[in-house]
């Protein structure tokens, strides 16, 4: 992911089992999300918020942040995935 995109009502987030990362899929674009710490705040809560520069539902290449419950973390990684590596990711985590 090289620029910043603004994040639609059409989105669909998949939570890492480890709290390290998180799946996006945002209307036909899917990412990646890594953190540098854990993240275990995601995997408690069902509302999650992507911000950069105090701007919601905005994500870039850095600089963005996951608010999940009273804990705000940064986000180290954007990588851009496939939606087959989307699914595939959603499927392991339901279990």
């Amino acid at each position: 992911m090289t620029e910043c995109v603004s994040l639609g009502d059409d989105q669909e987030i998949v939570r890492g089992g480890d709290g390290e990362e998180v799946f996006l899929r945002n209307g036909d674009a899917h990412y990646r999300l890594g953190f540098s710490r854990n993240c275990g705040a995601v995997l408690m809560t069902r509302t999650i918020t992507i911000s950069t520069d105090d701007q919601a539902d905005r994500l870039c290449p850095s600089g963005s942040k996951v608010r999940a419950r009273q804990s705000t973390c940064q986000i180290a990684t954007v990588e851009t995935i496939t939606s087959d590596d989307f699914a595939k990711h959603k499927q392991r985590h339901r279990r």
